[in-house]
């Protein structure tokens, strides 16, 4: 029967295992099943690790987006309040793409108390108007339309 040690590849550790050749020395193959034993303790080891990794970025990822989800509804419920500050009635609350930035500078023009001076805040207003509310409506149109035509210039 030869008898050899071999050392882990993960630990060092030196594990002695036999070749068995007769009934007697399967007894000492034991200890190569020792040696596997010890190759997969270590395997399952990386693997829990790996595992705990993937864990903790998850309950980070998990964390940074109901971090991100408060900030949006904070921010969504100070649109709204500003909003139904600015406008008339609550059913006027949408402001068209590409005006907060134009509402935001006019905003930075209020007093030490964070009210708007009536100069500013009419221009906010003037620079909250959708498109659609500077357009004539459709009776308006066919009135100038008619217009024109009556006109013989």
């Amino acid at each position: 029967m030869a008898v050899h040690d071999e050392a882990c590849e993960q630990c060092g550790e030196f594990l002695a295992y036999a070749n068995a050749k007769s009934l007697p020395e399967v007894v000492n193959r034991l200890d190569s099943l020792t040696y596997r034993e010890h190759t997969g303790r270590h395997a399952l080891e990386q693997a829990q690790a790996e595992n705990k990794r993937l864990v903790a970025d998850l309950e980070e990822q998990t964390l940074l987006t109901e971090q991100v989800q408060a900030r949006g509804k904070l921010l969504k419920e100070i649109i709204e309040g500003f909003l139904l500050y600015l406008n008339d009635s609550p059913d006027q609350t949408i402001i068209p793409d590409g005006r907060i930035s134009d509402a935001a500078a006019v905003l930075a023009e209020g007093d030490e108390d964070g009210e708007l001076k009536p100069e500013a805040e009419r221009r906010l207003k003037e620079s909250l108007k959708t498109p659609r509310e500077k357009l004539l409506t459709s009776d308006e149109m066919r009135q100038k339309l008619e217009d024109a035509d009556d006109d013989p210039d």
